[in-house]
């Protein structure tokens, strides 16, 4: 769980990236 924690957020952070690009 600790590991998909880390994961998730960033794939979050790399989509909202791109949505403000």
């Amino acid at each position: 769980m600790n590991i998909t924690l880390p994961k998730a957020e960033e794939e979050k952070n790399k989509v909202v990236k791109v949505n403000i690009g």
